[in-house]
């Protein structure tokens, strides 16, 4: 979190998703932020250069925490045709069961040099079906801080965002 530079108004997009304003209750002219997509720049030269989005927003048909890492694309392709963007990723889900993908561009069986995309998807289910916050109670009347935050944590996040914090910029 040290690394990640403070937010700037003008680099947030804030908005509301589609057709939220016809969902019953919610007043016509409603300027409700339910959609924000924040990039994160790092100061670290290991990751400089690469932009980091980070969206949230509502009303979507999975409710989970995901990570995606676009690979850059090689100085030269292999196959020698046009190659979709997202072809190559690592992507990191976290939620009820925890995933991990990673995608590649493998070469289809034949004579051709012809690819296609591929995702190696690890699962991994949760061993227990305690419930979340019987587990997180159980945890914190025994010790275990794996799942709390420490306070220099907290207040480098509080720096990241505190910026943009408010009615700072438009829906």
């Amino acid at each position: 979190m040290k690394a990640i530079r403070p937010l700037t108004p003008d680099a947030v997009v804030r908005g509301q998703y589609e057709g939220y304003r016809s969902v019953p209750g919610v007043a016509p002219g409603s300027k409700c932020r339910n959609f924000v997509a924040i990039p994160a720049a790092h100061r670290q030269l290991a990751v400089g250069g690469c932009a980091h989005l980070y969206p949230r927003r509502k009303m979507l048909p999975v409710t989970c925490t995901e990570a995606t890492v676009q690979f850059k694309r090689p100085p030269r392709e292999t196959f020698g045709e046009l190659v979709p963007v997202n072809s190559a990723h690592m992507r990191i889900r976290v939620s009820t069961d925890f995933s991990i993908g990673l995608g590649v561009r493998v070469k289809i069986p034949g004579e051709r040099m012809v690819g296609r995309d591929v995702e190696l998807d690890l699962h991994s289910q949760p061993v227990d079906e305690m419930p979340p916050y019987e587990r997180l109670l159980g945890d914190a009347s025994r010790g275990n801080v794996e799942l709390f935050s420490r306070q220099d944590l907290v207040e480098a996040q509080w720096r990241i965002v505190e910026p943009i914090l408010g009615n700072v910029t438009p829906v």
